[in-house]
């Protein structure tokens, strides 16, 4: 087997990279380049608007693939299929479930995730859409026929997307110790780490991971660690996203610099803690 379902040729571990998303904290492997960023884009946009994500699992070996039950030929051994939320969109797998219905992600889930599907354009196929017995609500992949070129075009119009203003539709609402601190559940978002380029974004949140770590390290050490050095270098990772984070806030009525200050304030108190 040199190509998998959809067309694209299999790739071993050398040509995947790692890719942290939402709130998943172990990271899932895709392929290398544009088809991560736009997978990365579509798991944020399903974390931003559908649900939370906390599990995400993407490429596997065609022998790990056969030790699991995955389909032959499974999207998932070219490092182009991801897997959101296994746990809570069950697979088939052969067994016909006469109520399978949404695949556990609701009427209104299905309708956001098939509007954000229809805003890449078709670059995307969904397990919910296979053939009854076989459906596989978490499965989101590269559709068939579509090529390099295609995924490329999706990346590009997300780049350029990012400089302009967010949808008010498409921001998360302030929830738990957010909320609190900013002192409002209204206001919404945008995420975090904002719309940024996948691959940007990506970076930028690594860099910050490596910082903690180190934290982390000087602290088994018994080293001493100025915990406002490290929270000042960990927001100056993120700057550029928090400006994400806090653009349009104005619309919403609330002071941008305020909302900035407040979380920046929030990211200091849990390094400190």
């Amino acid at each position: 087997m040199t190509t998998t379902n959809n067309g694209w040729p299999v790739v071993g571990e050398s040509s995947v990279t790692r890719v942290h998303l939402a709130d998943d904290p172990d990271g899932a492997l895709v392929r290398s380049g544009d088809v991560a960023a736009a997978l990365s884009w579509l798991v944020e946009q399903i974390h931003a608007r559908v649900e939370r994500v906390t599990k995400v699992n993407g490429w596997r070996s065609a022998a790990y693939n056969r030790q699991v039950g995955g389909a032959r030929g499974s999207n998932h051994i070219s490092g182009t299929a991801l897997d959101v939320n296994g746990h809570l969109h069950p697979y088939e797998a052969g067994r016909l479930n006469a109520s399978y219905g949404t695949g556990g992600w609701g009427e209104g889930g299905v309708r956001t995730v098939r509007a954000i599907l229809a805003e890449a354009d078709g670059l995307f196929a969904w397990g919910l859409d296979f053939t009854p017995g076989w459906r596989d609500a978490m499965h989101f992949d590269i559709a068939k026929g579509k090529t390099a070129a295609d995924v490329a075009a999706l990346v590009a119009r997300i780049e350029e997307d990012d400089d302009m203003p967010l949808d008010p539709e498409q921001r998360i609402p302030v929830k738990g110790e957010a909320a609190k601190v900013l002192g409002t559940t209204k206001l919404t978002l945008g995420g975090m780490l904002g719309y940024a380029a996948a691959d940007y974004r990506q970076n930028r949140r690594d860099n910050a991971k490596v910082l903690l770590q180190i934290a982390d390290l000087k602290r088994t050490l018994g080293q001493p660690i100025d915990t406002k050095a490290l929270a000042a270098e960990v927001v100056e990772q993120l700057a550029d996203d928090l400006e994400d984070t806090v653009r349009e806030a104005v619309a919403a009525g609330t002071d941008p610099s305020a909302i900035a200050v407040a979380t920046v304030e929030l990211l200091r108190k849990r390094l400190a803690s």
